[in-house]
């Protein structure tokens, strides 16, 4: 807890004396790291129900990567006199500033140092060429979503000629687009990951066939019914393909035509499917990921995954379970992971199971599974399993037995009485072990368990009364230690004297301290904006 708390201080509450020479007024900076750009100079200006952008002059003199936010605002225009040579701004936040004005080369000054931009929220039409953005040929990600159009349509020609020669992820959610004009993405062919959620298009739209680098797209939530054949032709590297939450959608022949040897992962999420499509995605060669889940299946059977391709994960949640023991057959040596969550399931699907030689990853979450036999798993090699939200109330002696050592298992949200389970394994079988939301009371085995774990491996809480001692924090362990000897038999714990006063008066210090750290943190963000 201290080291957070001091990371915390140090991370986001400190910063350099250079911070009162550089930050704007009316602004706050601190400094903290991001991924990709390191030691980064953050400047929060959001918030501030200001009508321009403040003078950034100061900033001239940061020599790191600048994050500069000016989000929830009333910023009336921005223009390129608001940002004067020299800044480093690598990330730029505009959004939610409604009905904002972008004049030309607004940003052109940071031209060499911009990689990305949110103008999501601002009321933007799509109407008119952004030359708004000419010259960013740093900038790596632009977030536009959530500007409704009022016309519905993406014309032609928006991004043309700006020389965006660095633009990989372009975010368009959320827009209304029930069109997009052929010549739309022109001179975004740099483009790898493309997101059209929730819009309104009816069709996959021909204009993304005018990206060749695509890696990425996502089509979720549009009512399209129907696609063609080679709907996405031309796209050679097109890696994942997500249509996610298009109920009635069908499949013509040839629909992945092109795809054959780029597709990776496909997610068919809640399409209304009745049984698998495996005579359109069979010839997906490269296919390692299929996403089935929530899709009304009536018959699964030997052939269902009969295809060219070698999955290693497949998802086939809140479906129809695979009664066939050969089912997976054809994918027996390939599958990795596996997830059966939410299908109703009172026992361990052992013989589906033992097909999968070399799978690792077992998710059977949200089932019906009640009582953990011996050798429960039959032996097969995975290492992780997700048994979260069962009503899980029993673990016999030997379920794990006949599994690897270094397990991770997740038993959230299940009714087991304790962990006692983990006694009887030598050390370290157990990597991790997950029971948040489980209640389990503060006994003396679990002092005895300490020994046979790694310091991490328990993620949860144990219980004396109503008050809550989280395992992974020292003093728990302490408290616990101290209060059992090796000798006690099953011994629930009461820390220091009487069990109820000591607990309350323990969580009392603990809730005073977090208290105080709450008001500390609450003042901070408020004061900061962030």
């Amino acid at each position: 807890m201290n080291i957070i708390l001091l990371y915390f201080v140090t991370t986001y509450l400190w910063c350099p004396a250079l911070c009162d020479d550089t930050c704007p007024n009316d602004c706050r900076c601190r400094t903290a790291r991001i991924p990709d750009l390191g030691n980064t100079y953050w400047t929060s200006c959001n918030k501030r129900n200001v009508r321009i952008i403040p003078d950034l002059t100061p900033l001239k003199s940061v020599p790191q990567p600048i994050r500069l936010d000016l989000k929830m605002n009333r910023i009336e225009v921005v223009k390129k006199t608001d940002f004067p040579p020299g800044l480093k701004v690598a990330m730029l936040f505009l959004s939610s500033n409604e009905g904002i004005e972008m004049k030309d080369d607004a940003f052109v000054h940071m031209a060499e140092s911009l990689q990305f931009l949110n103008i999501e929220r601002i009321h933007l039409q799509f109407v008119k060429h952004f030359t708004f953005l000419r010259g960013l040929a740093k900038l790596n990600k632009l977030v536009m979503s959530y500007n409704e159009q009022t016309s519905r349509i993406l014309p032609r020609g928006l991004y043309s000629d700006l020389e965006l020669s660095s633009l990989k992820e372009l975010l368009l959610h959320n827009c209304d687009i029930a069109e997009i004009k052929d010549g739309a993405f022109q001179g975004l062919e740099s483009l790898e990951v493309l997101d059209l959620t929730s819009n309104k298009l009816p069709e996959v739209p021909m204009a993304i066939r005018r990206l060749p680098n695509l890696r990425v797209l996502k089509l979720s939530f549009n009512p399209i019914r129907n696609i063609p054949e080679a709907s996405f032709r031309g796209l050679l590297k097109l890696e994942n393909l997500i249509l996610n939450d298009i109920w009635g959608l069908s499949l013509d022949n040839g629909a992945f035509q092109g795809l054959e040897n780029s597709l990776q992962k496909l997610s068919l999420r809640k399409c209304g499917f009745s049984d698998i499509p495996i005579s359109k995605i069979g010839e997906l060669k490269k296919l390692k990921s299929l996403n089935i889940e929530h899709n009304p299946l009536t018959s699964l059977g030997k052939h269902s995954f009969n295809g060219s391709f070698c999955l290693s994960e497949l998802d086939l949640s809140d479906t129809l379970f695979p009664r066939d023991a050969g089912i997976f057959e054809a994918q027996g040596d390939c599958l990795r992971g596996i997830t059966l969550n939410s299908l109703d399931l009172t026992t361990i699907p052992i013989q589906i199971l033992q097909g999968l030689r070399h799978i690792g990853e077992v998710s059977l979450k949200s089932n019906k599974i009640q009582v953990l036999p011996r050798n429960a798993f039959g032996g097969i090699p995975a290492t992780s399993l997700m048994l979260s939200e069962n009503p899980l109330t029993e673990i016999k002696p030997g379920a794990f037995s006949d599994l690897r050592q270094h397990l991770s298992i997740e038993l959230k949200e299940t009714k087991i009485p304790d962990i006692n389970f983990i006694l009887e394994y030598e050390k370290n079988k157990f990597r991790e072990i997950w029971f948040d939301g489980t209640v389990i009371p503060c006994s003396c085995n679990i002092s005895r368990i300490f020994d046979l774990v790694e310091p991490w491996t328990l993620d949860g809480s144990c219980f004396i009364g109503d008050v809550e001692y989280y395992l992974r924090d020292l003093e728990t362990k302490t408290e616990l230690r101290d209060n059992c000897t090796s000798t006690e038999d099953v011994k629930y714990v009461s820390f220091s004297g009487d069990e109820t006063h000591q607990a309350s008066t323990n969580a009392g210090i603990t809730l005073a301290v977090n208290t105080i750290w709450y008001v500390i943190i609450t003042l901070f963000v408020l004061f900061t904006g962030l």
